[in-house]
């Protein structure tokens, strides 16, 4: 590593000129990490090592700015009232409080009491069908397993996207306001 460090620190200096509001020691642990993660499947046949370990980086820490700049997003641009944006927030953070559990609790039934049955099927083959796997990473691998679970079950097309489009526009709802018909 004692030998790349010079790379590693010119790949992360690109990033900070291009990107202000991130900080180098931020970015340059992000770099450390992902070549630390992948130098070991370094294949000289491939290519120079250098431009594996630019490529290596760079989807890194292009990766790391995307998740930065969309989770500061969802915190500042909606306006949904603290006990609304709790659950969202949850998928960001890596610890959670009793309190953040009981509102998320609390708002989940509250949307959960607005759905129609057909999105309550929905949500319930994503929570319960444990044979099911989700990648929740990856929404819409996620929301092809459940399309595929779905059609299995005998659903239309039709129904299925309106019943998503219902869900979507119930999550994105402002406190006070009527779900959004598709």
């Amino acid at each position: 590593m004692i030998k790349d460090i010079d790379l590693i620190r010119k790949v992360v200096w690109a990033y900070v000129k291009t990107n202000h509001h991130f900080e180098y020691d931020d970015l340059f642990s992000e770099a450390c990490i992902a070549y630390l993660e992948t130098i070991n499947d370094y294949n000289p046949v491939k290519g120079k090592r250098s431009t594996y370990i630019w490529s290596v980086i760079s989807n890194r820490l292009n990766n790391f700015i995307n998740i930065e700049n969309r989770r500061k997003y969802y915190e500042h641009t909606f306006d949904f009232g603290e006990i609304a944006i709790e659950p969202m927030l949850r998928y960001y953070e890596e610890t959670t409080t009793p309190e953040k559990e009981f509102l998320a609790k609390e708002t989940w039934e509250e949307m959960k009491a607005l759905m129609s049955p057909e999105a309550k099927v929905i949500c319930d083959i994503a929570i319960n069908q444990a044979s099911l796997y989700l990648p929740l990473n990856k929404p819409r691998s996620c929301r092809g397993a459940i399309t595929r679970a779905l059609r299995q079950l005998g659903w239309s097309w039709n129904s299925i996207w309106e019943t998503f489009r219902e869900i979507k526009s119930l999550l994105w709802q402002k406190p006070g306001e009527e779900i959004l018909k598709c």
